[in-house]
C-alpha cells in the first residue's frame, strides 16, 4: 500500500483530488485524515491496467475501512513497517525526534504529504548518529571517548587549492543538566597546517595544534576551515579565479591566437600579392 497524510487546508474548492495507482498485487491504499472526519474521503476507480493496456473500470469492487488513531502511533508502526525509509528507524526518543521534525517540515510545506517528502526531509541535512548507553552508579565519574572519521567539505570557489570546513556541533550538550570547562584541541594535517576560519577563538600553538578553552559552553557550534597557507592573499584569490576559469580563458585565448595567426597570414598574402602585381606592371612596361 501507500501512504498519505492529510493536513490542514484545501486547494480552494473544499476538496481535494488525487491520482494514485497501485501495482500489481497490491490491495490497500491507508488515508490518515488530521483532524477530520474519514468519511469525507470518496473513492473513484476509475481504469485499470492489463497486460499494459488500460482499460475502464465499472464492475470493481471495494471497501473502506475506518480507524481511529493518533497520528504518532500510526507514523511509527508505518515508519517501522516500510521498506520505504532509511535503516534508521523510530527505537529511541532521538530517532522519533528525527522523523517527526521531519514531518513538521512536511506538514508545513504541503497540505498532503507522501513518503518521498518525509525521506527528503530526513535527509536534509544529513546526519550521523551515534546511540550508546553509559551506566552510572551513584556518585561515580567516567570519561566518555568517542573517535570516528569526518571529511571536510572542500571549497575551490575562490582559490586554487582548496579549502576544508569541518563542523562540531556543542549545542547538543545544551540539554544537560550542567556544562563547564571545554577544552577544544584541533591538529591539522601537515599539507593544511592552518586554521584561516573558526567561529570560536582559537589559539596556534609552537607544535602548530589549535587550543580553545571554554568556562561554559559557547553559544555557537563549532566550524573551523582548513588551508595550506595562514590566509587567502590575493594572490591566491587571483590563482583561483584563473584555475576556475581556465578553460573559458583557454578557448577565448586560443581564438584569439587563431585571429591573429590568420590577421598575420592576411597581411603577410596581401603583401605577396601586391608585390606580384607591382612585378607584372614592371614587366609590362
Amino acid at each position: 500500500f501507500f501512504f498519505i497524510i492529510f493536513s490542514y487546508g484545501s486547494n480552494g474548492t473544499g476538496e481535494y483530488v488525487l491520482g494514485a495507482h497501485l501495482e500489481e498485487g497490491e490491495t490497500t491504499a491507508e488515508f490518515f485524515v488530521l483532524g477530520g472526519d474519514p468519511s469525507v474521503l470518496s473513492v473513484d476507480i476509475v481504469s485499470s491496467i492489463e497486460n499494459g493496456v488500460k482499460k475502464p473500470v465499472d464492475d470493481i469492487q471495494y471497501e473502506v475501512h475506518e480507524e481511529y488513531m493518533d497520528l504518532a502511533t500510526y507514523y511509527r508502526n508505518y515508519v517501522t513497517e516500510s521498506e520505504y525509509f532509511p535503516v534508521v528507524g523510530m527505537n529511541t526518543v532521538q530517532e522519533q525526534n528525527l522523523y517527526f521534525e521531519a514531518l513538521d517540515r512536511a506538514l508545513g510545506e504541503q497540505a498532503v504529504i507522501m513518503e518521498d517528502m518525509i525521506t527528503m526531509y530526513l535527509g536534509d541535512p544529513r546526519y550521523a548518529m551515534i546511540v550508546y548507553d553509559v551506566p552510572f552508579e551513584a556518585g561515580e565519574e567516567k570519561t566518555v571517548e568517542v573517535r570516528y572519521l569526518t571529511y571536510g567539505t572542500m571549497d575551490r570557489r575562490e582559490t586554487q587549492e582548496p579549502t576544508y570546513t569541518y563542523n562540531y556541533f556543542l549545542q547538543p550538550a545544551a540539554r544537560w543538566k550542567g556544562f563547564k570547562n571545554l577544552s577544544v584541541m584541533i591538529t591539522p594535517p601537515d599539507d593544511y597546517p592552518f586554521v584561516i576560519e573558526s567561529t570560536l577563538p582559537m589559539e596556534r600553538l609552537d607544535d602548530g595544534t589549535y587550543s580553545g578553552e571554554f568556562e561554559t559552553l559557547p553559544e555557537e557550534d563549532l566550524r573551523f576551515v582548513l588551508y595550506e597557507n595562514e590566509e587567502i592573499t590575493a594572490m591566491d584569490r587571483a590563482k583561483g579565479t584563473l584555475s576556475n576559469y581556465q578553460y573559458p580563458i583557454y578557448f577565448i585565448g586560443t581564438l584569439l591566437l587563431s585571429f591573429l595567426v590568420l590577421g598575420v597570414l592576411t597581411m603577410i598574402l596581401k603583401k605577396i600579392i601586391i608585390k606580384f602585381i607591382n612585378k607584372r606592371k614592371e614587366e609590362n612596361r
